[in-house]
């Protein structure tokens, strides 16, 4: 028999929820299995005793043992239930969602699309957050632009995304390109705001009970060769949605999301 392929779990590795619940069913299994080679060999002792017993009180003594093998069986197998019942529990209370994405520029005719899966949970296990912010806009000769930028951490306990307020600051001196453009990069801080990372990656930055929210920031760069009009920023998850008038070429604009 063959055993299953189990991720090598290490601290450098990162796992989802779904490998989470995974891990703990295949534990299960392999507790059962063990319990069943104990039944099997408890089987192999009562028909030995049959075969090989000189008296009576040798038949007792090797049901007495099969008898308090058994009992201890039977109170792991009570645990491996209320185990599984667990398990069960966190799976139906997890919900798992997909998101579609489009990144779009006229001006160089070249669509690019993503899907991405994410799993959320109430139950109180670590478990990985995706958040996304999006820009778009459009230069004075029609050209439409778009991007998008997520960051992920995760954290022992759901976290709540109301009650953030924004503030607003340019930024200077971006880098440009020969076509128009335009780049959304969104951070996450979980020091307050001291320090920001780009956390595109998961698991991302642990977020823990003394912090109580992350911090965001959302950079809305115009990185092409023309002015963009009317650029519509989005963060659905913290309630981001605005509108920049005018963003001119080699200029930014960052947002810094913050917890009331």
């Amino acid at each position: 028999m063959s055993f299953p392929n189990i991720p090598n779990v290490t601290p450098s590795i990162s796992i989802t929820s779904e490998d989470v619940l995974n891990l703990l069913l295949a534990s299960v299994a392999f507790e059962e299995l063990g319990l069943a080679h104990i039944l099997n060999a408890e089987g192999e002792k009562i028909q030995f005793a049959i075969k090989n017993a000189t008296s009576i009180a040798d038949l007792f003594a090797a049901n007495q043992s099969v008898n308090k093998v058994l009992k201890t069986v039977i109170k792991k197998e009570m645990l491996l239930q209320f185990k599984l019942e667990d398990i069960i529990e966190l799976m139906s209370s997890s919900s798992s969602s997909s998101t579609s994405t489009t990144t779009t520029t006229t001006s160089t005719s070249t669509t690019t699309s993503t899907t991405s899966n994410t799993r959320t949970t109430t139950r109180p296990f670590q478990i990985i957050f995706r958040d996304i912010a999006s820009a778009t806009g459009m230069t004075t000769a029609g050209d439409m632009v778009s991007s998008e930028d997520d960051s992920f951490y995760h954290t022992n306990f759901s976290p709540d995304y109301a009650s953030y307020t924004f503030t607003q600051s340019p930024i200077n001196d971006v880098p440009q390109g020969p076509v128009p453009s335009i780049q959304v990069i969104k951070q996450v801080s979980i020091d307050g705001g001291m320090n920001w990372l780009d956390a595109e990656i998961p698991p991302g930055p642990e977020l823990t009970h003394k912090v109580g929210k992350a911090w965001f920031r959302i950079l809305v760069l115009n990185n092409g060769n023309s002015i963009l009009n009317n650029v519509i920023v989005t963060d659905p998850s913290l309630g981001l949605e605005t509108v920049i008038t005018d963003l001119a070429n080699g200029v930014g604009v960052a947002f810094v999301a913050q917890p009331i």
